[in-house]
């Protein structure tokens, strides 16, 4: 019996055109694709994995895994990627188990070959981020009083990626989108001077955004 709120759609030729169409339309939905009765259930891709683990770290490090996992952006067979790849089935089939064990590929349909069932496999997200406490304990930038220092940007950008990586994970878990705001402005400033007074301006309207969205909620 199917979950509740599931979408069953009927696809006549090419499944990996039909499942690209609907992950694009249904967003964030659960769906099967059903070709003459085989059905595959199929997932939206996540955008982003966020991988905290150093054991699952190293194991991506392998080039030959970072290799599968490029050529997984389309839906493919071990069979598919050992010819593209100019590698033994056997090899490749082993690292996609690997890779599939911890969760960065998944099964999209199987399908019936010369007498064989050819599993058809792609990766669960676009893009792979590494978290900053990967290689060590991330910096803390409370810990830095120099706050126009280069090293108290890299401890936020760090705390960012990690926070913003574990938000996106739950929204999307719970089938929502993250919302956010961002923006990527260049700015040249000819002095210390400027620069000090660009950065007190700055602080004092992000203050007051803060104030009123205090007072609002």
């Amino acid at each position: 019996m199917k979950p509740k709120n599931t979408i069953c759609l009927w696809f006549d030729k090419n499944a990996h055109e039909a499942a690209r169409f609907y992950a694009a339309t249904l967003e964030n939905r659960k769906y099967f694709l059903s070709n003459g009765g085989r059905a595959a259930r199929v997932l939206p891709m996540t955008t982003v994995h966020l991988v905290n683990d150093p054991r699952q770290a190293a194991m991506l490090a392998a080039p030959l895994r970072q290799r599968i996992l490029e050529t997984l952006a389309e839906p493919g067979s071990a069979s598919t990627m050992a010819r593209t790849l100019g590698l033994a089935r056997q090899k490749v089939a082993y690292h996609v188990r690997q890779l599939e064990k911890h969760g960065f590929v998944e099964l999209v349909r199987e399908e019936q070959r010369r007498g064989c069932k050819e599993r058809i496999v792609r990766r669960t997200a676009q893009y792979l981020v590494a978290s900053p406490s990967v290689l060590a304990p991330g910096m803390d930038p409370r810990k830095l009083k120099d706050k126009f220092s280069s090293s108290y940007l890299i401890a936020l950008a760090s705390r960012m990626a990690q926070e913003v990586g574990e938000a996106q994970a739950i929204a999307e878990k719970a089938g929502k989108r993250l919302p956010t705001l961002s923006t990527d402005v260049e700015i040249r400033l000819r002095s210390p001077r400027e620069r000090e007074a660009f950065a007190e301006e700055l602080l004092e309207a992000i203050a007051r955004a803060r104030q009123s969205g205090t007072r609002r909620a």
